[in-house]
């Protein structure tokens, strides 16, 4: 059982710096604002805002401080869908790892595997569609998560190694966040189709998100 009050948030936030995001994905007033590296860095510079500076429920300054007060802070979209985006756009991915550097790793990073012809799909059915909800964008974006996911599981953000350690000079305590007998983040893939119903893939996540609470002893009132 959960011993915290938990807290939803998604990115790009509605703040000032959140603004010029949404400007560039959905409403450019010029298109050097769709140019992949600026909205790499207002993306990266909207998430500063978001750790730090947001105000949050309960009148939490910052996600970071949130989870330094004992909330459970669930996250739509971080720095790793940035990471995906941007490159899979014409940014290099390196460069792009590189600017998110001071955000501290999720403990858990779920990722819905949707296939490409689902989510296009999907897309082609609302009223409004942003920047980069084409097939062709989807395709690509399908590839970066998949190469940056590989890379995740073969060296995870924390423990850091040495030469990477940008974020242990920024986030306060930040060795009380992180469990030292897990590695982070622990990323889940969950296949979502057509031939399961939203109901059965929110069970699954929850159900194996409970699995690594209680494999890491994070946030639980007692063992499982």
């Amino acid at each position: 059982m959960l011993r915290a009050p938990v807290i939803y948030e998604k990115e790009p936030t509605y703040g000032p710096l959140g603004y010029l995001v949404w400007l560039g994905i959905r409403y450019p007033i010029d298109e050097g604002l769709r140019d992949p590296r600026i909205l790499a860095l207002l993306f990266a510079a909207d998430r500063l805002w978001h750790l730090y500076y947001e105000r949050l429920p309960g009148g939490v300054r910052g996600v970071i401080e949130a989870l330094l007060q004992g909330y459970v802070v669930v996250m739509d979209r971080y720095k790793y869908s940035s990471i995906a985006y941007q490159s899979a756009a014409g940014a290099d991915m390196e460069w792009v790892v590189a600017l998110n550097n001071y955000a501290p790793p999720a403990h858990v990073l779920v990722y819905l595997d949707a296939p490409v012809e689902v989510a296009a799909r999907r897309l082609s059915e609302r009223s409004e569609t942003h920047l980069y909800e084409d097939r062709v964008m989807l395709e690509r974006v399908s590839e970066a998560y998949r190469r940056l996911l590989r890379r995740l599981e073969e060296e995870p953000e924390y423990p850091p190694p040495r030469a990477n350690q940008y974020w242990r000079h920024i986030v306060p305590a930040v060795d009380k966040l992180y469990p030292s007998s897990t590695s982070y983040p622990v990323v889940i893939r969950v296949r979502v189709d057509d031939s399961k119903p939203a109901s059965e893939v929110g069970s699954e996540i929850a159900s194996r998100i409970i699995r690594v609470l209680c494999d890491s002893r994070l946030l639980l009132e007692e063992p499982c």
